[in-house]
């Protein structure tokens, strides 16, 4: 279908007056499903989140989960709305039924856990009914700075106080984020079509993209356990049964990657062994404890490179000592060679190979045994006497500069 040119010509293009060129700004990086949400120190890094899906797990009790579900609350003023008491806590007292269906809340989906009295001041405690809000998908809309966020939490505070008519009633908590990194609130987007704002998308909140890339990578995978050499075995709690299990070094164990609900918001990897025995980490490197669990491809092929490592290692000391005993062998031939052209034939051997022997001379001495720790020597009117002193009480006895004794 074509606009007609009369539509065509109400078209109006905008004049930007104070219009100012900037630098041409990068794309912030997209999200990587290798690693959970994580607030960064740049906020507009964060915007990588956007359009991203989480999960809220189920979680037993009423208000629990860090109060995550309490800190829920509908992204339009409009939606600030009585508080249900189906599921209430009120201690067989129910006398202040009617004033709970009378009071109004910001919090989504709001229900009454408990009530009590403060200064004389009737005062009720509040939560998002977890029904409503856990075992759920979002999808991330938008991240709101400082400023945003409190222009929507001061916009829904006045409604709701125009709307409780008793200011006597102490209501739910004062929410408030706690601006990490100056991000304050998430809008969100649940299955039932509701826009909701929550001042936390990480734990217990859980990154859906990240969750199905861990059981891509790791479900349904054998993993080596290693252990510090200087422990050698381990003793574990066995997960299902409590019991001590002990556990050796380079075991076998097959990897499950699911959400329990004693994790709470953390993604939970199963390992069972052969014999049944269970182990369940929140990573594969657990915190504060000795040992670690690797995927058996990736040690094999750890072990593969270090064999290989080795034996490359061998290869080249193997080299280097044939070339260091060559290098012995052509120094040993030409020192031999320089004794013959110094010293003659039958000294010269004799130099060469570390021997000393009656009549040689202190100069050939010296070259074949080194210089001696100390000397003396006596001279008369007919000789020169001399003595070297070696270790292990060799010494040579010199008259005239002829070897005369070998003293043993």
């Amino acid at each position: 279908m074509f606009l007609s040119l009369t539509v065509r010509s109400q078209i109006v293009v905008k004049k930007f007056d104070n219009f100012v060129e900037t630098a041409p700004v990068a794309r912030p990086e997209p999200y990587d499903s290798l690693q959970d949400f994580r607030i960064e120190d740049n906020f507009i890094d964060n915007y990588k989140y956007i359009g991203q899906k989480i999960y809220l797990p189920s979680f037993s009790g009423v208000c629990n989960l860090y109060a995550t579900h309490s800190s829920i609350i509908p992204a339009s003023a409009n939606k600030v709305a009585p508080i249900s008491n189906k599921d209430a806590y009120l201690y067989n007292d129910f006398k202040h039924a009617s004033s709970i269906k009378n009071i109004k809340t910001y919090i989504y989906k709001a229900v009454n856990t408990s009530f009590g009295f403060v200064n004389n001041s009737l005062r009720f405690e509040v939560c998002a009914d977890k029904n409503a809000i856990s075992d759920k998908y979002y999808t991330v809309l938008n991240i709101l700075n400082r400023e945003q966020s409190q222009a929507v939490i001061s916009k829904i505070r006045k409604l709701r106080a125009e709307q409780n008519n008793d200011e006597t009633t102490e209501l739910d908590y004062e929410f408030e984020p706690n601006y990490y990194r100056g991000i304050g609130l998430y809008l969100l987007k649940n299955e039932v079509g509701d826009s909701i704002y929550t001042d936390n998308i990480g734990k217990p909140f859980i990154s859906v993209a990240y969750f199905v890339k861990q059981q891509k990578l790791y479900d349904k995978k054998k993993f080596i356990i290693r252990i510090p050499s200087y422990e050698k075995t381990l003793s574990i709690k066995d997960f299902r049964t409590s019991k001590d299990i002990t556990v050796s070094d380079k075991d076998e164990w097959l990897c499950e990657v699911a959400l329990l609900e004693i994790s709470k918001g953390d993604i939970s990897y199963i390992f069972t062994d052969a014999n049944g025995n269970t182990i369940v980490t929140e990573s594969l490197a657990p915190q504060y404890q000795s040992y670690k669990f690797t995927l058996k491809d990736d040690y094999l092929k750890q072990e593969a490179a270090k064999k290989l490592k080795q034996e490359q290692f061998a290869i080249l000391q193997k080299q280097r000592d044939t070339q260091a005993k060559l290098s012995a062998q052509v120094k040993a031939s030409n020192y031999r060679k320089n004794c013959i052209d110094k010293f003659g034939p039958e000294k010269g051997e004799l130099v060469a190979k570390g021997l000393v022997s009656i009549g040689m001379t202190k100069e050939m001495c010296l070259y074949s045994w080194g210089t001696p720790y100390d000397r003396s020597k006596r001279v008369t009117a007919d000789e020169v006497y001399e003595l070297f002193y070696y270790s292990y009480k060799r010494n040579l006895h010199f008259i005239n500069d002829k070897l005369v004794q070998i003293e043993k």
